[in-house]
């Protein structure tokens, strides 16, 4: 089991503490990486992003007042399925915290 999650981690380039930006195939989800599996990224501090802004924008200064924002409660872990993962970005902002 923690050879696969070592694999996931290298292969990847991420690694748990790491606040991140996921664009999925239909949204985006921002959070502090918990674990990594061969299948899931896990995240707590979790936020589902329905509308990010401009992206450059976005990771220039974060969100503005018109992203849409619904964060989950801060110790319950979303577990998001690789597959369903288009990108990974470092988040360079305090993770959102509040519903926008």
């Amino acid at each position: 089991m923690e050879k696969t999650k070592k694999a996931a981690s290298i292969r990847l380039g991420l690694h748990v503490g790491q606040a991140v930006l996921i664009r999925t195939a239909t949204y985006h989800y921002t959070g502090r990486i918990a674990a990594l599996s061969a299948e899931f990224i896990t995240l707590l501090e979790a936020a589902w992003i329905a509308d990010t802004g401009r992206y450059h924008h976005t990771f220039a200064v974060g969100f503005d007042r018109n992203a849409e924002i619904e964060p989950y409660p801060v110790a319950l872990p979303v577990h998001i399925a690789l597959g369903a993962i288009v990108e990974v970005a470092e988040w360079p902002h305090l993770l959102p915290t509040t519903v926008q």
